[in-house]
């Protein structure tokens, strides 16, 4: 059976390694070096995105049994991400920005006064760590 790739040997050997026709490409060349380098974080590729964050919730308390639209003002919502109010996964009113996103939150999901936890979750799975909505 053949060995898996591997992406991080190839580019070490590739940067170690005497191109012909690129000269100087072993030894210090900065040139090739830095090409090489572009390239290997090209195919590499970035990684995963960084989960949410919320920062703040605009308003942070309103009235029980009352429909309220909170804004939510964090980092890295993608254009799929919802929103966890308690148990419940709501829609966002409008397409999220990476910064902003709002979200009417049911007067059932408020129905007695009291904190309910809020998060955002990405398309990708990822969820933010929870912000506090009380409401009174």
């Amino acid at each position: 059976m053949a060995n898996a790739w591997d992406g991080d040997q190839v580019f070490i050997d590739l940067y170690t390694s005497k191109v012909y026709g690129c000269p100087g490409s072993y030894g210090g060349d900065y040139a090739f070096h830095a090409w090489a380098y572009d390239f290997y974080l090209a195919v590499r590729g970035a990684g995963p995105a960084a989960a949410p964050t919320i920062t703040a919730l605009n308003p942070n308390t309103g009235p029980a049994n009352t429909d309220v639209t909170v804004e939510i003002t964090g980092t890295g919502f993608d254009s799929g991400a919802s929103v966890m109010v308690g148990a419940t996964q709501l829609s966002p009113v409008a397409t999220p920005t990476p910064t902003d996103l709002s979200v009417l939150i049911p007067a059932a999901d408020i129905a007695a006064a009291g904190p309910v936890q809020v998060s955002v979750k990405n398309s990708d799975g990822q969820t933010s760590g929870s912000a506090t909505f009380t409401a009174t």
